[in-house]
């Protein structure tokens, strides 16, 4: 009976664990993102960014990042787009096929 009851709760727990979503160090640090913080802010909180892109209208940086469940982690691409003061002005996460294909000379 003890024994029963012991697989039962060790069973209910892997359950609830497949089920809870990755969270990696990089993905912590990068919900810290906020508009405002100077591109200073952003590398020294994330690092070098895997993808630079620049124009008239300010720059983007792109960051790997993981999604999902344990089970079936998804990577993705966090964008930082900086305005012409070098300030964060918007951030997003996208698939990797959106970002290939608003950007097909960079091999992820």
């Amino acid at each position: 009976m003890k024994r029963t009851i012991i697989t039962t709760l060790l069973a209910a727990c892997l359950i609830m664990t497949s089920c809870s979503t990755t969270t990696t160090s990089a993905t912590r640090k990068i919900d810290k993102v906020e508009v405002g913080m100077s591109k200073h802010d952003i590398r020294k909180l994330l690092g070098t960014p895997i993808f630079k892109n620049a124009d008239d209208m300010g720059e983007q940086w792109a960051y790997r990042k993981v999604i999902g469940d344990i089970l079936q982690p998804e990577e993705a691409i966090f964008i930082v787009t900086f305005n012409s003061d070098g300030k964060v002005e918007e951030y997003r996460t996208m698939k990797p096929l959106e970002f290939r294909m608003l950007h097909p000379h960079f091999n992820l």
